[in-house]
């Protein structure tokens, strides 16, 4: 990773590394308007040995919404299968041995989300699809397992145009002042 990605990433962190701004960045996503920290549970994956896998942000809402972050400066199509290890981390830690008990073992639904500011174009929202990368056996269509990653374009520069109307940024720009401070101190 270059000392560049380096800096975003854990600037990305910092900036995202409290509750209110979680919930904020909620807020801004979901269009929603809570007000009560005490509903975000922060579930990020830290480095632990070199080979563990470690993710920008990870928060629950309520205990129902589990949702996992990446702020990515490039186009990555791999997303979908980076985002399933992470979450599968995730629920391995939350569940523990209850996996082998005979009742159900709820979890939160979990939602992926990238957050995109590279310079490459890009459109201003895109689904990327695990399902996407597997081979196709046949002429079978079914899948047994897909996971579905919401990439959101958050870079100023893709939504200025000619007459540089703010209509055109992306709600989450407006909504999300640390997303803001985030992309303006990256420059």
């Amino acid at each position: 990773m270059t000392a560049n990605k380096k800096y975003k990433d854990s600037l990305f962190r910092h900036l995202f590394n409290t509750k209110s701004a979680q919930l904020e960045l909620y807020n801004a996503i979901y269009g929603t308007n809570y007000q009560d920290e005490s509903i975000i549970d922060t579930n990020t994956l830290l480095k632990m040995l070199f080979t563990s896998p470690e993710n920008d942000l990870a928060f629950s809402v309520n205990e129902k919404m589990l949702i996992l972050f990446e702020h990515q400066s490039t186009i990555n199509e791999n997303m979908p299968v980076r985002m399933l290890t992470y979450i599968t981390r995730i629920y391995e830690k939350r569940v523990g041995k209850k996996i082998y008990r005979k009742s159900l073992v709820k979890l939160p639904r979990p939602e992926f989300i990238v957050l995109y500011n590279g310079k490459e174009p890009f459109p201003k929202e895109k689904r990327l699809r695990l399902s996407d990368a597997f081979e196709k056996i046949g002429d079978s269509d079914l899948i047994s397992l897909d996971l579905i990653v919401r990439v959101i374009n958050i870079k100023p520069t893709f939504f200025m145009t000619s007459c540089h109307t703010s209509a055109l940024k992306h709600p989450v720009w407006h909504k999300s002042k640390a997303l803001r401070a985030q992309l303006l101190l990256q420059k």
